[in-house]
């Protein structure tokens, strides 16, 4: 199992964080989380540039690299839609 999976999440209305976990939420009030620990190294990246997205429409990428992780809890990337 390998690779990743993009979905389209809708307007980035929301962005916040804990110690564990990055959040983003769309104007439908779906959320998806990232996990700190697992992307220690881009993490920070990834919370800057959802910061950055608040308000634009966006896809949320799910990594498959390690599990078939769900794609409606977890997130490990965003990009801005070029719609």
């Amino acid at each position: 199992m390998s690779g990743y999976k993009w979905n389209h999440f809708g307007i980035l209305s929301q962005v916040s964080e804990d110690e564990k976990y990055i959040y983003i939420k769309n104007l439908e009030g779906k959320s998806l989380k990232m996990s700190r620990s697992s992307y220690r190294e881009s993490a920070d990246q990834v919370l800057q540039q959802a910061y950055g997205l608040i308000g634009s429409s966006i896809e949320a990428r799910t990594s498959q690299n390690t599990a078939k992780w769900s794609e409606d809890v977890w997130f490990s990337a965003v990009a801005k839609t070029s719609a």
